[in-house]
């Protein structure tokens, strides 16, 4: 069962790492100058939550355990990606980048894990000033469900969007460069796509799934039955969308 003080840690890191800071994600850390920029905007969540969540002793030492991880994490991979066989074998092939982004953000979760574990026992408390206290109270929520609510609509934004657009890149027809304004509505649909899932699956409503994949199905129908290759680069986006919603769910509100 995951903890108050995991539930926390994770929150902290996914905000720094994909919210607050393009670079990591993108890959653009090449300077040292970037990589102090972004472990200084990397610890803002972190701040704010430790101002809100109980301003004890033990809660410092659990974020700056993982702030320093993190930092150290992303310095080895800073002076890797100078190295001369990184940069020939990136320019060799485009999965490196993908690659990349797996093996970082995989060490950044399995040391935020095992911090928050280590640190995790039944008289580590949490606890919220009053306001949120009260904001709980209205809604009808515990303090651990709520922050496995707002754990989950942060992963299934930037974080999904990220990791479909580096994984299924190669997969996308060769057609007319899309403007800006397009793919941040694309982004925005994949979000909502799969924000209204985990509503369905919450409450239990699962043919009401069909639905979205159906809205979604008729508004693309022109360019699915003009390109076979669209055709499978949508199947491919909607399918992952799908399934990462639902592992996401179960991982979070389940523990499996």
């Amino acid at each position: 069962m995951l903890s108050n003080l995991l539930l926390l840690c994770f929150i902290g890191h996914i905000s720094g790492d994909f919210y607050l800071s393009k670079d990591p994600v993108n890959g653009k850390i090449n300077k040292f100058s970037k990589l102090l920029v972004h472990t200084g905007v990397y610890i803002i969540p972190f701040i704010i939550l430790f101002l809100l969540f109980g301003r004890s002793y033990g809660l410092f030492m659990v974020f700056l355990w993982i702030c320093t991880a993190h930092f150290l994490i992303d310095l080895v991979g800073f002076f890797i990606s100078k190295s001369r066989f990184t940069k020939k074998l990136n320019s060799k092939s485009n999965q490196c980048g993908l690659a990349n982004y797996a093996i970082d953000e995989f060490l950044h979760i399995l040391f935020t894990l095992l911090i928050g574990i280590y640190f995790s026992n039944p008289t580590f408390n949490i606890i919220s000033v009053p306001f949120i206290n009260d904001f709980l109270k209205v809604v009808n929520l515990d303090l651990t469900r709520a922050l496995k609510w707002v754990l989950l609509v942060l992963c299934i934004y930037k974080p999904v969007n990220i990791t479909f657009v580096k994984a299924f890149s190669h997969y996308k027809p060769l057609e007319k460069e899309e403007s800006v304004d397009v793919k941040k509505a694309g982004a925005v649909i994949g979000f909502l796509e799969r924000f209204l899932i985990i509503i369905f699956i919450n409450i239990q409503q699962y043919s009401a799934i069909g639905l979205i994949l159906t809205a979604k199905s008729i508004a693309r129908y022109d360019s699915i039955s003009k390109s076979q290759d669209f055709a499978e680069y949508y199947l491919i986006g909607t399918l992952s969308s799908l399934l990462s919603a639902i592992l996401l769910y179960i991982i979070i509100f389940r523990h499996l």
